[in-house]
């Protein structure tokens, strides 16, 4: 199960930290719980660190997440990654996930 802990910090910045699983089984909720009518302030931090799995739906609703922040005019940053969100995003070479600096994009374009 998905442990999610967001905290709208002093400095105009949102942190989000994930630890556990976050697999189909948790997302759902998770999504529901922490995100669906969300206001993120101007830089919002993702520390991934704590996740000791992730599969398809993790990665959804990270991208989601950040999708949302930007339509919203904000920035994100991931601070750090687990072995599990490394190895995934190698495999997938999903970049925006390892890159370490502040983003206004994710690197990719939506087809719609």
């Amino acid at each position: 199960m998905a442990s999610i802990k967001v905290t709208q910090k002093r400095n105009n910045s949102t942190e989000i930290s994930f630890a556990g699983g976050l697999t189909i089984y948790s997302v759902m909720e998770a999504y529901q719980q922490h995100f669906e009518t969300f206001t993120f302030k101007q830089l919002v931090v993702f520390k991934l660190d704590k996740i000791e799995e992730i599969d398809t739906a993790g990665i959804q609703l990270i991208t989601s997440i950040i999708k949302s922040l930007l339509e919203q005019g904000s920035q994100y940053q991931v601070s750090s990654t687990s072995e599990p969100v490394k190895e995934f995003s190698e495999l997938f070479d999903l970049k925006f996930l390892m890159n370490y600096e502040v983003q206004s994009s994710l690197g990719v374009e939506y087809v719609s």
